[in-house]
């Protein structure tokens, strides 16, 4: 039975809508817009394009006619080309001939060889928010592009634009889970989180090696003070202050966790207590500093007290007890 135009586009529509409802993983988005692609245009070349973020560079995430090797690294512009002209602007372009449209940019076709002659490129845009192109080139059946062409592209582009807004709405949800919102630090749940994980981990059976860490927790002395003379918005600023002091101080792979109140957490992985000890002294000898810099224009009376303990991740609950306990006997002792 040969399949009609109509039942072609009835089963994009089902298809396409799953994109929506199914996996929110950007993984997943992107081979079910692959999928229709293939499925509808059976194209030899196209691309889709994804947003930097941070840049706002192009880049490629999935192509078909190109080796994905030889262009992984190469990156696009803002306005750059047609794939860059088409993310600027957030509107689709047709291109019957690249190489008479002064918008075309040759980059990619000097390093791969590739002729680009005729381009169909389509924002993948919602809510203003470009999140990527899609890029068809050098169609195979007929001169040009058609408007059913663009139609069918662009609602291929509209649904993924959709799915990639749900799946970064969830991340930044599930982000914010697991952060502190006044001091930006990893929060409890966080931490109940890594715990999990390193509880799951089992030494090899053929090894002997244990797995170690070291916990350091660090308290604020007569914080309740300071939020009852000077205000709470004095105790934020001195929260976010000491939340920042710590972190310019941890080394790749430290973390840092705020318990509430405080309380902050250092975390270092594969560290030993010897190393912890030094970390304590450097992150000791800086919030000091931090005191005595916010004392010359406040009535501050606050210190810290340091409580460290190892052991292997695999007991971390455990460690994290006993780090806690040194803290508080180290409170209850005067200059400690």
């Amino acid at each position: 039975m040969i399949e009609t135009y109509e039942h072609k586009i009835r089963q994009l529509y089902a298809n396409i809508g799953l994109l929506i409802t199914r996996s929110m993983k950007q993984r997943d988005i992107q081979e079910g817009i692959m999928k229709e692609i293939r499925t509808f245009f059976n194209p030899k070349n196209w691309s889709l394009f994804r947003r930097d973020a941070i840049t706002g560079e192009l880049f490629f995430v999935i192509t078909s006619g190109l080796d994905i090797e030889e262009v992984r690294d190469i990156r696009i512009k803002n306005g750059e080309g047609i794939v860059g002209k088409v993310a600027e602007t957030g509107e689709s372009l047709f291109i019957a001939d690249a190489s008479k449209d002064p918008r075309f940019s040759s980059k990619i076709d000097d390093k791969t060889g590739f002729v680009t002659r005729t381009i169909l490129a389509v924002p993948i845009v919602f809510h203003g928010n470009v999140y990527g192109v899609i890029e068809l080139i050098n169609r195979n059946i007929g001169d040009f592009f058609t408007s059913e062409d663009h139609l069918v592209l662009q609602t291929i582009a509209n649904f993924a634009a959709i799915a990639y807004a749900n799946a970064a709405m969830l991340k930044k949800v599930e982000t914010l889970a697991y952060i502190d919102p006044l001091t930006g630090a990893g929060n409890r749940t966080a931490l109940n989180k890594k715990f999990e994980k390193w509880h799951k981990e089992k030494t090899k059976p053929w090894s002997e090696t244990k797995i170690f860490m070291t916990l350091i927790v660090i308290d604020l002395n007569n914080f309740k003070e300071v939020n009852d003379t000077l205000g709470h918005q004095t105790g934020d600023e001195i929260l976010k202050k000491v939340a920042n002091q710590l972190e310019n101080l941890l080394r790749k792979g430290d973390k840092l966790y705020r318990m509430g109140g405080d309380e902050f957490i250092v975390v270092l992985p594969n560290a030993t207590l010897e190393r912890a000890q030094i970390a304590e002294n450097r992150l000791r000898g800086v919030l000091d500093g931090l005191v005595k810099k916010l004392s010359s224009d406040k009535e501050l009376s606050c210190s810290f007290s340091f409580g460290i303990a190892s052991g292997e991740k695999v007991e971390s609950e455990k460690v994290l007890g006993l780090a806690d306990e040194r803290m508080y006997e180290k409170k209850k002792q005067p200059n400690l």
